[in-house]
């Protein structure tokens, strides 16, 4: 069950590039957001991981040419990463936050240990030094790596119309109890408001499962349970914490839309999808009736959420 539910995981992620790509390592972002990265995680299966004699583990990655068959030619083709992950982040120091659909496949759950919870764990600062770099997978210290105890509250209840294929975004959130508190990384703030149209967002996270990347963008439109932007974001990106310019949090990433990459006719390997600023004319377009663009659930939305134990 639990390489299963590894496998459906990254379904709902897709995304791609508005514009030129702006998704560049941490290292290159502005201090500040810097500081807020070192409270976001990316989600490991154990089964990649092997521990060593001194407990240090060694972390089993791929190319993204060899995980999800980029051309040769593309930017991240040679970059390390893992073949279905997640990204999450800190609200309290044994508390973190990620997209519902990362911790059970469909439906709701409240105080119980899931698949996704109990095979997999969570790894601070998968990080690289530059454009260029690889982040460190071997020799990795255990005190980065935090299990989860329990999936406190979790949601993953869009529903698909049968008849025209729309969806109905509904809840995509699932609040998670660490093993053990964290007690170097400040947890991330929520924001007091919802973001209007036009406003700057920034996002940490780790698209397709590799090091841990900063994007910029705005938000396009305010849907009725989501706000639609034009951050560079991709598989693997799923529950990154989006801010606003003041640095609180204003939601998390849980889906894009059209497909992340494509196969153009003649090719054999695979391309990032690209549409303009606007999330219109994207090279490949949309298999489903759903305006282009990143969602992102709403922070306001979390409120219900128990905020401890």
């Amino acid at each position: 069950m639990g390489f299963v539910s590894t496998l459906l995981i990254a379904s709902l992620a897709a995304a791609n590039i508005f514009g030129s790509n702006g998704a560049r390592p941490i290292a290159e972002a502005p201090a500040p957001w810097r500081d807020k990265a070192r409270a976001v995680a990316i989600l490991v299966p154990k089964a990649f991981l092997t521990e060593r004699p001194d407990g240090r583990r060694d972390l089993m990655t791929d190319t993204m040419a060899d995980n999800i068959g980029l051309c040769a030619d593309e930017t991240w083709a040679r970059q390390q990463s893992l073949y279905v992950s997640c990204t999450g982040f800190l609200i309290a120091p044994d508390l973190l936050v990620t997209a519902g659909h990362c911790m059970l496949n469909s439906g709701r759950a409240r105080r119980t240990v899931t698949p996704q919870c109990s095979d997999f764990t969570w790894l601070f600062d998968f990080t690289q030094e530059a454009a260029g770099d690889q982040p460190a997978t071997s020799g990795l210290e255990a005190e980065r790596f935090y299990d989860c105890a329990e999936v406190i509250e979790a949601a993953h209840d869009s529903v698909t119309d049968a008849k025209t294929g729309a969806i109905d975004f509904r809840d995509d959130f699932a609040l998670i109890r660490l093993q053990r508190p964290v007690r170097d990384r400040a947890p991330l703030t929520w924001a007091s408001r919802r973001p209007q149209v036009g406003d700057k967002l920034s996002m940490v996270g780790h698209p397709f499962g590799g090091s841990q990347r900063f994007s910029t963008g705005r938000v396009l439109n305010l849907e009725k349970n989501y706000d639609r932007a034009n951050l560079d974001a991709f598989p693997g990106n799923s529950g990154s914490p989006v801010f606003n310019e003041a640095g609180e949090v204003t939601g998390l990433l849980v889906r894009g839309y059209p497909d992340s990459t494509w196969t153009p006719p003649g090719q054999l390997c695979r391309r990032l999808n690209r549409c303009d600023e606007n999330a219109r004319h994207c090279e490949a377009p949309a298999d489903v009736p759903t305006a282009a663009g990143e969602h992102v659930f709403p922070a306001f939305l979390l409120g219900a959420l128990p905020p401890s134990r």
